[in-house]
């Protein structure tokens, strides 16, 4: 089951624990796509870069959503 982690203006993201996959959309699911392996991988450690950066760009829905349309 698909646990949503993140949901945006115009981007979202869900995540499968039990499978590591990751479902990026657009909002209005005209774009999709589902990442799994290396890629799961690459698109977690974006996100968790983008975590730890330090306040004021932490937590940064536009860094979010601008990763999530890199890879979509």
């Amino acid at each position: 089951m698909m646990l949503p982690v993140y949901s945006g203006q115009i981007y979202s993201y869900s995540y499968e624990p039990s499978t590591g996959e990751y479902f990026l959309y657009k909002n209005d699911y005209k774009a999709h796509k589902f990442l799994k392996g290396k890629d799961a991988l690459i698109f977690e450690k974006q996100i968790e870069y983008q975590d730890n950066l330090p306040p004021p760009d932490c937590n940064n829905g536009r860094l979010t959503e601008k990763i999530i349309q890199q890879f979509i």
